[in-house]
């Protein structure tokens, strides 16, 4: 039931129908179906948490704390990717490419490929961080 009551929350930034972009366009004055568009790509990221609800029912306190925190912890690190592989235009395109295989493989609630998936996320992060410095250096030079 939760599933559907977040679905139907959601619901209200989807075009074709979606009263709460209509009323943003409204005020922005800008065209209502490019709002609706933009809306839905920002707010994808919120369709993927119904579906960790399902795949790791610790989110909503069914189980153990130490099973609430790893819930809470692969969630967080697949909507950090989801966001970063979607809407982060500091990475290149192969980067957002493997930050959204890094958002499928935490989704995933086979733990098979999770210390990958976290290794290849943080090796994202730190290697643009690291390589991003190093660019920097050199043309102050």
């Amino acid at each position: 039931h939760l599933f559907i009551l977040y679905f139907a929350v959601v619901s209200t930034i989807t075009p074709p129908v979606g009263n709460s972009y209509y009323a943003a366009a409204g005020i922005a004055k800008s065209e209502p179906q490019v709002t609706g568009f933009q809306a839905c790509r920002l707010g994808v990221v919120a369709f993927v948490i119904p579906f960790m609800f399902v795949y790791y029912p610790a989110l909503i306190t069914f189980g153990t704390s130490s099973q609430i925190l790893f819930g809470l912890f692969f969630t967080l690190l697949c909507v950090m990717a989801l966001a970063k592989g979607l809407e982060d235009e500091r990475y290149t395109i192969p980067e957002r490419i493997l930050f959204l295989v890094v958002a499928f493989l935490l989704a995933n609630p086979h733990g098979f490929f999770h210390s990958y998936a976290i290794g290849a996320f943080f090796l994202l992060i730190l290697l643009r961080r690291f390589w991003g410095r190093t660019v920097r250096i050199l043309s102050r030079s």
